[in-house]
């Protein structure tokens, strides 16, 4: 918990000390020539001090829209002249900013030292990566290496075993709750410090789909899961624009479809028994990734990696028995 101190220290000294500056401008008109030169240094040091923040906080939006507001209302400044009139009324403005960013409720936690995690709106590649690699490499692991029964469910079952122990653990102590934090930290969101943690979800939708479907249908659901949902976070963070519900874009979703799509197409094509051809492989492919697509952005409330296998999975048994895939 100690390593944001140092970092937090030095933030804060930075926007004492250019509070304190914007302070004399907007009352000390004798005094403007001698603040007026240290402007460029202590500007300088308080957007360094941001910089130097944990990343996860930095490219916060609320982060970024507020240093963009502040760097325009210097830019008018220095276009004004620095006329004291004009520094008088900008000052105000940017020490309202200022003071906003350091009260914000998330800036407080990094204040007090706290781990700071990221949020669904940042692009979170370890999360993303984890993710797909541990929903593969389940999928390979029980379906595909020709492991012993005994041996596979050895290995996830005790690996299920230590991560439900782990978060019950951690709700129940602050100690190995900071542990976790610590370890883990980096393919965690803020709001797992005091929720289940999605991976519990992860592995009990995982579970589910296999030990109650047909294979065929557990393969494509798992695959829609690893693959599919982080594939639409990606794309939604980084080129979503077009909102559809408070949590979903128009261009994540399409991603969705595209990657769930292109997964059916594998596993009808190729991966199954019976495999589909031809303008039959083509119209079940596009029907399942519309079933991935439409349970990816359904019940946001819930955790997407409960509700998309477990609304996809029966959708797709259905679908699979029509096409005579089963």
């Amino acid at each position: 918990m100690s390593q944001y101190l140092p970092l937090s220290t030095k933030y804060q000294e930075a926007s004492l000390i250019f509070r304190d500056l914007l302070g004399q401008f907007q009352k000390n008109l004798h005094d403007f020539p001698k603040h007026l030169q240290k402007w460029p240094e202590t500007f300088e040091r308080y957007k360094a001090s941001i910089r130097e923040m944990p990343k996860v906080l930095r490219k916060r939006p609320f982060v970024k829209n507020m240093m963009a507001e502040i760097e325009r209302i210097e830019k008018e400044i220095h276009q004004s002249g620095f006329s004291f009139e004009c520094l008088q009324t900008r000052a105000h403005q940017m020490g309202i900013l200022v003071a906003e960013l350091e009260e914000h409720p998330t800036v407080q936690k990094f204040l007090r030292g706290e781990p700071v995690l990221s949020s669904k709106k940042l692009l979170h590649w370890s999360r993303k990566i984890t993710h797909a690699v541990l929903g593969v490499g389940f999928l390979y692991l029980v379906v595909y290496s020709g492991l012993p029964k005994t041996l596979v469910w050895g290995i996830t079952g005790g690996f299920m075993l230590w991560s439900v122990s782990l978060e019950t653990a951690r709700h129940m102590s602050p100690r190995v709750n900071r542990w976790v934090m610590r370890s883990f930290g980096p393919i965690m969101r803020e709001r797992e410090k005091t929720k289940i943690n999605s991976a519990i979800f992860y592995m009990f939708s995982i579970g589910v789909v296999y030990f109650t479907t047909p294979v065929e249908v557990a393969v494509l659901t798992l695959l829609f899961l690893a693959i599919g949902d982080p594939f639409a976070g990606i794309i939604g963070v980084v080129y979503g624009r077009r909102k559809i519900s408070l949590h979903a874009t128009l261009e994540g979703s399409l991603a969705c479809f595209g990657a769930c799509f292109g997964l059916a197409l594998l596993g009808a094509g190729l991966l199954f028994d019976h495999n589909l051809t031809g303008f039959s492989l083509l119209a079940f492919s596009l029907i399942s990734g519309l079933i991935g697509a439409l349970a990816e952005i359904s019940f946001k409330k819930l955790d997407d990696n409960l509700i998309m296998p477990l609304l996809s999975a029966p959708s797709l048994w259905i679908l699979m028995k029509l096409f005579s895939v089963l």
